[in-house]
């Protein structure tokens, strides 16, 4: 995971593939508010998933497309130490997370 920039979105224009899920969420540093970055996470990929199912993805192509993303729910190092907020970018070539600051 890195910051978000230039190349990044040169790197994402350039891997356009379908279909494709951005998510967006604010994060916190420390304090009690990190406990909801993981269940903010959970809740945007469950609305991308019902966006997907809306769209005529199938079941198992969109499980196996956020599975990348799920996994970074039950991992508590992963959430230590964030800043201000959180990109994902994902489609069936590309998996990027990014910080925002």
């Amino acid at each position: 995971m890195g910051v978000f920039g230039l190349e990044q979105l040169r790197e994402l224009l350039a891997s356009s593939s379908q279909p494709s899920v951005s998510i967006y969420l604010p994060t916190h540093r420390a304090g009690e508010a990190t406990r909801q970055d993981p269940i903010r996470l959970k809740n945007g990929l469950g609305v991308a998933e019902e966006r997907l199912l809306q769209a005529g993805a199938r079941r198992l192509q969109i499980e196996e497309l956020l599975a990348p993303a799920r996994a970074l729910i039950d991992r508590p190092e992963y959430w230590r130490y964030r800043d201000r907020g959180l990109a994902l970018f994902i489609s069936p070539r590309i998996f990027r997370d990014h910080r925002l600051t």
